[in-house]
C-alpha cells in the first residue's frame, strides 16, 4: 500500500490561485464530502475517505481556503498531519476489509494506526488477526485493544528485522 502522505507531500503546497476554478460539480461534491468530515460520517473510514477525495481532487479550493493546510486548519481539531493520518488509517482499514479471511474488522482508527508501521497488507492482515486471536484468548469478546495491536506489530517488526530490535 502506498502511503498517502508520501504521494501527497509534493502537491500539498499548491495554492488555490495556481489551480483552475472549481466546477459546479466539484462544488457539490465538496459540500457533500465536507459534511462527512465535519459531522464525523459513519466513523474514521468514511471521514478518511472523504478527506482523501477532497485532497486528491483538490476540492478544498471550493471553500475560502487557499491551500490544503488552510482547509485542514478550518476544521475544528484538525491539522494537516491529523488529516493525513486519518487518510492512511482509512485506506488500511478498507484494504483489510477487502481481504477475505479477515475474521474481525477494525472499528477504531487507534486500532489501525499501529498497523501502518508494517509495509505490506499481508503483514498488516497477519498482525490484525494475531491481535484478534489474543483478544479471543483473553475472552474479551474477540475485540483487540490498542495495546494488543501495538504488541503484535512490535513483535512482527522485530521478527521482520531479524530479531535485532
Amino acid at each position: 500500500m502506498k502511503d498517502p502522505e508520501d504521494n501527497r507531500k509534493k502537491q500539498s503546497e499548491k495554492v488555490a490561485s495556481e489551480l483552475p476554478p472549481p466546477t459546479r460539480q466539484e462544488k457539490s461534491e465538496f459540500k457533500r464530502l465536507h459534511m462527512i468530515v465535519v459531522d464525523g460520517g459513519k466513523g474514521f473510514i468514511e471521514v478518511g475517505a472523504a478527506l482523501m477525495k477532497i485532497y486528491d481532487q483538490k476540492l478544498w479550493r471550493v471553500g475560502i481556503c487557499n491551500s490544503w493546510e488552510d482547509y485542514c486548519r478550518s476544521i475544528e481539531g484538525m491539522s494537516r498531519s491529523r488529516a493525513h493520518r486519518l487518510m492512511a488509517a482509512s485506506q488500511c482499514a478498507v484494504e483489510l476489509q477487502a481481504i477475505s479471511g479477515v475474521s474481525s474488522k477494525p472499528e477504531l482508527e487507534s486500532h489501525v494506526r499501529p498497523l501502518l508501521a508494517l509495509k505490506s497488507i499481508e503483514d498488516r492482515r497477519d498482525a490484525w488477526e494475531s491481535a484478534v486471536r489474543r483478544a479471543q484468548d483473553r475472552k474479551s469478546n474477540g475485540k483487540p485493544t490498542v495495546q494488543d495491536v501495538k504488541r503484535v506489530v512490535a513483535e512482527r517488526i522485530s521478527f521482520l528485522d531479524g530479531g535485532t530490535k
